[in-house]
């Protein structure tokens, strides 16, 4: 297990399994064409929780009632052992599974590492990155884009 992913889950054993509490999460987003020499970076600010059984959710077990989910089990990846329902490992990357509460997030763009408006980059990164369907119950994100607040 890499250090990023150790620091994070002594964090994560501070926090009650089931209890809200904030994290920010950064990505890179896609970009148009080839050859642009810039970082477009994307910084969410949300509420999660962490350690519950997804399909426990009313929201999944609504879902599954409706034929929308058919299966609980993890799409991709293998549970990190000790870590099953919180820690993934794939492909040699170690992610973490949180999930989301109905509060809404806060998102900030920035260019080069300077902080813009959506509207400063949106031409710059692929269409397809703003097509957005539902609220998800759960995300898996890589371990070094998370940090706890």
């Amino acid at each position: 297990m890499t250090n990023t992913t150790i620091n994070l889950m002594n964090k994560l054993n501070t926090k009650h399994n089931g209890t809200f509490f904030k994290v920010s999460i950064k990505s890179k987003l896609p970009l148009k064409g080839c050859g642009y020499s810039d970082t477009v970076e994307k910084v969410v600010t949300m509420t999660v929780r962490k350690g519950i059984d997804y399909k426990a959710q009313k929201s999944v077990k609504e879902k599954v009632e409706s034929g929308k989910v058919l299966t609980h089990n993890l799409p991709w990846g293998k549970w990190i052992e000790g870590f099953e329902g919180l820690f993934v490992e794939h492909n040699g990357n170690e992610y973490v599974r949180l999930y989301c509460s109905p509060n809404k997030s806060e998102a900030k763009y920035f260019l080069n590492g300077k902080e813009v408006k959506k509207e400063a980059i949106e031409w710059m990164v692929r269409p397809s990155y703003w097509k957005h369907g539902d609220k998800p119950d759960a995300i898996t994100v890589r371990t070094e884009n998370v940090e706890v607040l």
